[in-house]
């Protein structure tokens, strides 16, 4: 025959699992985040390239019709 569980008890065990998943599902969305956060990171730095890049290519554009106007 099983024991009587204790209602205390039992009712801090659920809560006890409640916050249990609740920080489980915290750490998902924080490990989601950090995640976003990388790639995010590594859009700007692509984007920093690509920027400075154009930027360069306006430079050399300008430089060259400068040059033939001169000519």
């Amino acid at each position: 025959m099983a024991a009587p569980v204790d209602p205390d008890l039992k009712k801090a065990f659920t809560e006890l699992q409640a916050k249990v998943i609740d920080t489980q599902q915290k750490e998902v969305i924080h490990n989601q985040l950090l995640e976003k956060q990388k790639v995010a990171e590594e859009n700007i730095k692509e984007l920093e390239q690509k920027k400075s890049y154009l930027e360069r290519s306006v430079k050399e554009a300008k430089d060259n019709m400068r040059e033939m106007l001169m000519a």
